[in-house]
């Protein structure tokens, strides 16, 4: 599989992110997307929004597991940790969405904290973050 990645093209990529991940569109979102080049499909999508000085909160979403082997992981944390200059990239996850909490621990993600029945009644919140200092998809010499 060889990818292509941009910037997300609202209103083009919407669709698709929206069928991935039930994330509502700020005024403030951004991100970059992963296009197979064979067959012009999205395949994966970092978007950001909630942006503050010195944070962001990131939603990811891969259909393709080989999206992480081709760099997309590291496109996602230069864009928010060098391009945007940002030191914390924070991730509100649902308790029983243990896909998404798997593949924020795998990109280095840490939870902070759990708000009990802050999802729904029963699901807890999980607030995770990563900081630039301890993203493994940065150089080191890009960490500080």
């Amino acid at each position: 599989m060889k990818l292509h990645f941009r910037a997300l093209h609202i209103p083009s990529d919407w669709l698709w992110v929206r069928a991935q991940v039930p994330v509502i569109k700020a005024e403030d979102t951004a991100g970059v997307v992963a296009q197979d080049v064979e067959t012009g499909n999205l395949v994966g999508a970092a978007i950001f929004d909630n942006w503050s000085r010195t944070s962001v909160q990131g939603h990811f979403m891969i259909t393709s597991p080989m999206v992480l082997r081709h760099g997309f992981l590291e496109t996602a944390a230069d864009f928010i940790f060098n391009q945007q200059d940002k030191r914390v990239m924070i991730a509100f996850i649902a308790g029983n969405n243990e896909k998404a909490l798997k593949l924020n621990a795998h990109i280095g993600f840490e939870v902070i904290h759990r708000i009990p029945d802050g999802y729904e009644e029963g699901v807890d919140y999980v607030l995770m973050q990563l900081t630039k200092e301890n993203c493994k998809y940065l150089p080191t010499k890009a960490r500080v």
